[in-house]
Formats: structure tokens, sequence, C-alpha cells
């Protein structure tokens, strides 16, 4: 009778010691929050602007663009910006009091597609393409410049192809125009972070979960043996 009791006590600890490596391997309420934010962060960033460029068409902006020809610029500042998704260089250039930001968004990361407009060129022209929408969507002034998508120096033939061209207009649409590119750029970086520290905290917590599997198991075994 004492056997049996005594066999009894260690199957229900077997059993608990199942039940136990059952539940380790059940998500935590934490644990799912953290696959859900990091889940959600990946899908938003690379279905997002693919969705995006489903319902954009820039053939009626190209189409109403024309060619404008600056007599005499010169560069006011150049600059990167590295965002996640995108990156771009722009060029902000002024011509007679009238700003223009000269952009090109990179379609690889190793993209050198780029032209230099440094230094005072009073007598060389510039000629650019430009949406005469952009005139009333912007004032042209430094803070908020008037952009420009492809341009030829000296009227020669203009620095990116139809295909880098069209490029250019879609990602200021999606990165600019939609989602606001610093603002959105924040946004991720801050969710980025969030999601980071919420998986450093959940993997210890499952860690630690672990060791105390770890611990009940030797416990069981060491129990077993007595026995």
């Amino acid at each position: 009778m004492k056997k049996k009791k005594e066999m009894t006590a260690v199957e229900t600890q077997t059993l608990s010691s199942r039940d136990q490596r059952k539940k380790n391997k059940e998500l935590t309420p934490f644990e799912t929050l953290t696959f859900l934010s990091m889940g959600s962060f990946l899908v938003y960033v690379l279905l997002v602007p693919i969705i995006l460029q489903l319902f954009i068409s820039v053939d009626n902006y190209v189409k109403n663009s024309e060619s404008v020809t600056l007599t005499s610029y010169h560069l006011v500042k150049s600059d990167d910006f590295l965002a996640i998704g995108f990156s771009r260089e722009s060029e902000l250039i002024v011509s007679q009091q009238t700003y223009y930001d000269v952009l090109y968004y990179h379609k690889k990361r190793n993209d050198l597609a780029w032209i230099d407009l440094s230094g005072d060129l009073d007598d060389k022209s510039l000629l650019v393409k430009i949406n005469p929408e952009e005139f009333k969507k912007h004032q042209g002034t430094e803070s908020d410049p008037i952009p420009v998508f492809n341009v030829a120096i000296e009227e020669e033939q203009f620095e990116w192809d139809d295909k880098s061209y069209r490029h250019n207009i879609k990602e200021h649409i999606i990165y600019e125009d939609i989602l606001h590119a610093a603002s959105y750029n924040t946004f991720l970086i801050y969710w980025m972070c969030i999601s980071v520290v919420l998986g450093i905290v959940a993997f210890f917590l499952h860690m630690n979960r672990e060791n105390k599997r770890r611990n009940a198991e030797k416990e069981t075994k060491r129990s077993r043996h007595l026995l």
C-alpha cells in the first residue's frame, strides 16, 4: 500500500512536470503582444508602400509636367536623407529668388546616379522638369521649395531616364505627400525601439521559464531515483 502511494506521488509529480512543459510552450500575453508588435512593424514597413504603389499613377503627372529653363542659379545646400524603407538625395538651388529642390530617390542601396550642382553658375542654364501644380502646392521659398525630379545641365540631356524620373515622382508622392517622411520615419523608429525592448524582455522572461522547467525536470528525476 505504501509503495502504491509512493508511485502515485511520482506519477503526480511527472504529470505536473508535463503540464509545466506544456505551459512553457504556450505564449504568454506579453510574448503574444511582443510578436504582434514586431510582426505588425514588418508588415507596415514592407506592405504599406507596396499597397500605396498599386493606387498611384504618375502618368498624368508626367504628361502635365513642363520643361522650365533657369537662366541662372546657385546651390544653397545638399542633403542626404536615409529613412526606413527609402533614401533620397536633394540639392536645394535658387534662381530668380525662387527655390527648387532637385530630388533623387535611390532605387538600390549603392545607386550613384547623382549630379553635382555646386558652384555659382550665373552664365549657365539649367533645364528642370516641373509640374505646374507644384507651384500651387508650394511657395518656392527656402523652407517650402518647388520639387524637381529631373534636370538637364545647359539643356543637353536630362540626367535620369524615364524609369528613374517616374520612380522619383512615385517615391515622393508616397513618402512625402502621403506618409510625410520625417514624421513617418520618426514614428517607425520609436515603434522599432519599443519592439526591440519588448523582444529583449520577452526573451529573458522566456529563459527564466525555461530555467524553472529544467530545474523541475531535474527535481522529478531526482525523486524517481530516490524511490
